[in-house]
């Protein structure tokens, strides 16, 4: 077989015939079992499956597809050609060198919420080939990680803050930007602008569940929250609860 010919869909069974974790979400295990698929059964060069393919046989949405293969491209591993089609690409193993790390810090809580979190930037880590090092931030202030070494001595390219406190998140942000090395804040916003946020407006959300439960007529609503006190989050949640009640 050629290189520009299209490959045999026997090869997408053979490839998801291997068991993926289900707690994945779906393009995440449609990502890996393309991955599978490239570093077992292509070449370098060789054309890929087309969309329509891999929607008419995987039997999932275009949008599931486009997404892991958006991943795929991004990792590295398939390159867009324009009216062609899509191409893999394969370094030799010599050259791959280690995947890139990603520190995901969060506090030492016990919070469900933050557990979750966890998990799925952890199972998006691992639909981009990315390596997720963990490290939970004591009480006490100190940043520890679950292989015991010190933070600063990893291989770090970007890293990610889930709900860290403010002079935590601050100082680590500083670090980090010293190295010029990239940072997002997940749920807790970094102060003075160290890093890039991604969350919810409290106050927004706060609204929707007081407008839902008062359409139901009830009177005496509490609001339950599970981290501390001095965590911005929380204090700006009571405020705004306290105020639309």
């Amino acid at each position: 077989m050629s290189q520009d010919d299209s490959p045999p869909i026997d090869l997408l069974k053979k490839a998801f015939s291997t068991p993926i974790d289900s707690q994945l979400p779906l393009h995440a295990r449609v990502y890996r079992g393309l991955n599978y698929a490239i570093e077992n059964f292509f070449e370098d060069g060789q054309r890929f499956f087309t969309e329509k393919e891999l929607i008419e046989n995987l039997k999932v949405s275009q949008v599931t597809i486009r997404r892991a293969v958006y991943d795929l491209v991004k990792a590295g591993l398939l390159e867009r050609r324009v009216a062609k089609g899509s191409f893999v690409l394969k370094k030799p193993k010599e050259e791959t060198g280690q995947p890139a790390e990603i520190a995901i810090h969060l506090p030492d809580w016990d919070s469900s919420f933050l557990s979750q979190m966890l998990r799925e930037v952890i199972a998006a880590c691992g639909a981009l080939q990315l390596q997720a090092k963990v490290f939970h931030l004591r009480q006490s202030g100190a940043i520890s990680n679950n292989e015991g070494d010190a933070w600063k001595q990893s291989n770090i390219s970007a890293a990610i803050l889930l709900s860290i406190p403010h002079d935590q998140a601050a100082e680590l942000s500083r670090q980090y930007e010293a190295a010029k090395i990239p940072v997002v804040a997940v749920d807790a916003k970094v102060p003075d602008n160290y890093a890039h946020f991604v969350g919810t407006d409290n106050h927004a959300i706060t609204r929707l569940g007081l407008d839902y439960l008062a359409s139901l007529n009830h009177k005496r609503i509490c609001l339950l929250l599970n981290e501390p006190e001095a965590t911005e989050n929380v204090v700006l949640r009571a405020a705004f609860f306290e105020r639309e009640c």
